[in-house]
């Protein structure tokens, strides 16, 4: 019997589709186009990279009024999604849903309709079909059975409208209506809506255990056992915490056999090299670019990935892999590698095939692993380490909180950690765990723009260790990175760079690592980046402030870290790179690296000799709580330093 792929199957099933029912096809793609805050529009979901699962009787309304300003989907079930989106779109889009207690969504459901229900045809059907039926004991009994319940959405069972049929494609997440309060805020910081959940087409009745006795609890879960099987649910709610801590460690359903039977993508665990990395291919790339990757950088790959122990001192198996117009240098008596080019590039196999991306994770993970904890294994006496941190505002508050717990993974080294905020308030601070050292230097006009120079000067007069470590609020390190960094600085070395590649993940896969669940075959960096010069540095104190700390005059995004090396190069730098970095996702920031005036900037004082700089700076004010030096004043962009 031949196994076709999930690609193949999806595009072979939406071909037909569209050639046996056009105008249901176009009525359906007519509505990803539609602009409509009262109907039903599934434009939201291409514009926020995200597919929502309605099954009814389960905050569904509430849920697409909050995030998509409309009813989004309606009741379209994700076998309908599979013909109405293109595989690519399928395979990247957070697709979710919430279900709910088969026994409280029934109740819920027949009141609903008894009450006239959403629109004049579930009032019509009502009349027609629940009319003879005064409460909901005799409904059950006379009514329910498993061939009724297919006669009007409100009573299909849940699995109809969460399963794939041909067990190819599952769902991201899973929320839980009995959990809303906590999945819904989770589902809307994913998608990057910050909103909350509005309470609309609630019913009116009591509480559902109210309305059953013995014998129609028997009947319900005898026609909704599929769901029940599914889903995991039992009469009282009690099975809630069960559920939810299963769904939390990578298992959406409660019974894989009933996942296969009813819809689910089949998981063998983790796939053959060859299959996984070949199946999986980015839609932007062709026939040619793809093949050309597989003619001449898959050996190269697939060598990189071989066991440490066939590895010579001068080839570091993954860590040597980069494409195949690049070079890397390494040296007798270092670790790591040097890139031999200017600037940043991102792996171009890994981009193609994203799932190699996601091997090269595995494997980097597997030998220097990332970890979470609440609290360091020392912080007090003597501070080996000061991990500095520049924030401003709440939108990457979350990620913030997650990269503090894995600096606190560090292992076998004395750390501190300050967060300098440049809020306006101090909401930070409440959310912050009591060991890290919290700064307030709020800007003195809210229109003033994140300087992250400003925050690492004010970081660095504060902190107590004589290794100062620059990282950025979204980039978690390994939990032996606190040690390397050690042991090169004993060495002599003033200024330390270590990371190799950063990984940078998906809206889902940077929710997984915040939950704290580092379930590697979740993980699936969007893109690996190599020779990075910011994200994270570890510079000697004294250093610093003899190469006159960050340059203030760079505010807003881009430019301070490529000024700042250049004059790290002066001093006895670490550039053999080894370790693994892992980005969590959040919104791209206006013109972030791009802006004119950053640009221009860094431009013009790459154009001075660095030891003119250094003086220059030395002589500034720099890391002072009070305001930045210079001050910052709203200009257009030139091409003078001195106006800046």
């Amino acid at each position: 019997m031949i196994s076709l792929t999930p690609r193949l199957y999806h595009n072979l099933k939406r071909f037909k589709y569209r050639l046996t029912e056009r105008q249901s096809y176009k009525a359906f793609q007519d509505r990803r186009t539609l602009v409509t805050s009262e109907s039903y529009s599934y434009k939201p979901f291409d514009e926020l990279e995200c597919i929502f699962v309605h099954v009814p009787k389960c905050a569904g309304v509430s849920v697409s009024h909050s995030l998509f300003g409309n009813l989004a989907g309606g009741h379209t079930s994700f076998e309908e999604y599979l013909l109405i989106f293109e595989p690519s779109t399928i395979a990247s889009y957070f697709k979710f849903t919430f279900v709910r207690n088969p026994w409280d969504r029934l109740c819920s459901a027949f009141h609903f309709l008894k009450a006239g229900g959403f629109v004049e045809e579930d009032k019509r059907w009502a009349e027609e079909n629940l009319s003879d039926f005064d409460d909901f004991e005799t409904f059950v009994k006379k009514w329910l059975n498993k061939e009724n319940i297919w006669k009007w959405p409100h009573f299909k069972p849940q699995y109809h409208f969460i399963r794939d049929p041909g067990c190819k494609f599952d769902l991201d997440f899973v929320g839980f209506f009995e959990n809303i309060d906590k999945d819904f805020p989770h589902i809307a910081e994913l998608i990057g809506e910050n909103c909350e959940l509005q309470q609309m087409n609630s019913g009116q009745h009591k509480d559902f255990r109210s309305y059953y006795n013995d014998d129609t609890i028997k009947i319900v879960s005898e026609v909704y056992a599929q769901d029940i099987a599914l889903l995991g649910y039992n009469f009282d709610n009690s099975s809630i915490p069960v559920q939810i801590s299963r769904r939390n460690t990578g298992r959406l359903y409660a019974n894989a056999s009933i996942r296969d039977k009813f819809g689910g993508q089949k998981f063998s665990g983790i796939r053959s090299f060859f299959k996984e990395g070949l199946e999986k291919t980015s839609p932007k790339y062709s026939i040619i670019e793809k093949g050309g990757v597989v003619v001449y950088d898959l050996a190269q790959f697939v060598w990189a990935m071989r066991p440490s122990a066939f590895c010579t001192r001068n080839d570091f198996g993954w860590v040597s892999y980069c494409n195949r117009n690049e070079r890397l240098l390494y040296k007798q008596s270092a670790r790591g590698v040097l890139c031999d080019w200017q600037g940043p590039t991102a792996l171009w196999a890994t981009s193609v095939f994203p799932a190699l991306g996601l091997f090269l994770l595995r494997k980097a993970l597997t030998e220097w692993p990332i970890g979470f904890k609440d609290h360091p294994h020392l912080s007090k006496g003597k501070i080996d380490l000061s991990f500095i941190i520049g924030h401003k505002g709440s939108e990457r508050l979350s990620n913030l909180c997650t990269i503090i717990k894995s600096i606190a993974a560090q292992v076998e080294v004395s750390i501190e950690c300050i967060v300098v905020d440049q809020s306006m308030n101090m909401a930070v601070k409440d959310v912050l765990p009591e060991w890290v050292r919290y700064v307030h230097t709020p800007a003195t006009r809210p229109d003033v723009p994140f300087s992250r120079s400003w925050a690492l000067n004010v970081g660095a007069r504060l902190a107590r260790g004589q290794l100062l470590v620059f990282n950025d609020n979204d980039l978690c390190p390994p939990i032996h990175y606190g040690q390397e960094l050690l042991k090169h600085h004993s060495r002599g070395y003033e200024v330390i760079r270590l990371q190799r590649f950063r990984f940078e993940l998906d809206k889902v896969a940077s929710v997984l690592i915040k939950e704290d669940n580092l379930n590697l075959p979740k993980l699936r960096p969007a893109v690996v980046l190599q020779n990075l010069v910011g994200g994270t540095l570890a510079v000697d104190r004294k250093t610093y402030f003899r190469l006159g700390g960050h340059d203030e005059a760079f505010v807003g995004w881009g430019g301070e870290d490529d000024e700042f090396y250049q004059r790290c190069q002066t001093a006895k730098l670490y550039g053999y790179a080894y370790l693994p970095f892992v980005h969590l996702y959040h919104k791209t920031e206006l013109a972030k690296g791009e802006s004119v005036m950053t640009k221009e900037l860094f431009e013009a004082r790459a154009a001075l000799p660095v030891y003119e700089r250094v003086e220059e700076l030395k002589a500034r004010d720099f890391g002072n709580r009070k305001g930045m030096d210079p001050p910052y004043f709203p200009v257009k962009p030139v091409n003078s330093v001195t106006n800046r």
